[in-house]
């Protein structure tokens, strides 16, 4: 089953970081990827914002995940949507994020799917839960299972 993770990262003022994506309709989307196995939805969403956005803020919250079932009943994915701050403008100017990532207007959210829509509806009511690993709370420097296994 594939995890994936996505980052919403907003400001107070409605900008949403997002990044271009030429096989999306409007050409930009949430900065998503899915988790490689053996590693923790915390951990890839760092990775996912330093690299695809240039931009880092802790992301150990969860708004809004969803189970997607595919045609046989069975589950096929697992998305979480990330926590991934609120300034009060946009932080970073445009020389600092990656090519392809921007502030863009959250309206640019307004037809995305329920998963998406009710990470926004958590955000607004202040509402998030802790991404648990094991049962814990990982950090984004959470050990790459070699490491563990070497150090056993």
């Amino acid at each position: 089953m594939a995890v994936r993770v996505s980052l919403l990262a907003t400001t107070r003022d409605n900008h949403v970081l997002m990044v271009r994506d030429p096989h999306v309709e409007g050409g930009w989307q949430l900065p998503t990827s899915i988790v490689p196995p053996g590693d923790c939805p915390v951990r890839t969403a760092w990775h996912l914002s330093v690299s695809r956005t240039g931009y880092y803020q802790e992301a150990a919250y969860a708004l809004a995940v969803s189970l997607e079932h595919g045609p046989s009943g069975l589950p096929i994915a697992l998305d979480y949507i990330l926590d991934g701050g609120q300034s009060d403008t946009p932080p970073c100017d445009a020389v600092s994020l990656t090519d392809g990532a921007g502030w863009r207007p959250m309206r640019e959210l307004l037809e995305s799917p329920p998963v998406v829509q009710n990470a926004l509806l958590a955000l607004a009511h202040g509402e998030r839960v802790p991404v648990l690993v094991n049962g814990d709370r990982p950090a984004a420097d959470w050990p790459e299972p070699d490491a563990e296994d070497q150090s056993a």
